[in-house]
């Protein structure tokens, strides 16, 4: 059986940067709160896949050369842009990439106070 240590290195050999963060999190937490066996390899698993979901999006961004970063909260809602909180929210859920939509937008862009 291989030791907590072995089994951390190996993570970070293979470039599993995610389940070496979640396992060292389940080692640092008292043994009677541990997930069992099954329940330990799923959180791997999914912490795994997040990970890179999330480093895949980084890149992306980056890679896309916007000049400003932006947050929903920040964008205005009101009658003279049209645009209302539900649109914005249809928008957010990215569905639309999903189903492999396109999105149009019309009228001036940029920002408020450039």
């Amino acid at each position: 059986i291989m030791n907590t240590n072995a089994s951390l290195a190996i993570f970070k050999e293979m470039k599993l940067e995610g389940m070496h963060q979640a396992y060292q999190e389940v080692l640092e937490m008292p043994i009677q709160n541990r997930p069992e066996t099954d329940e330990l390899l799923a959180h791997l698993l999914d912490r795994e896949q997040q990970y890179r979901a999330n480093k895949k999006a980084a890149m992306c961004l980056k890679m896309s050369g916007l000049r400003y970063r932006s947050a929903l909260e920040e964008i205005t809602l009101n009658q003279e842009r049209n645009l209302t909180k539900n649109q914005l929210l249809i928008l957010s859920s990215t569905n639309f990439i999903d189903k492999a939509q396109n999105v149009i937008m019309t009228g001036a862009t940029g920002r408020e106070n450039a």
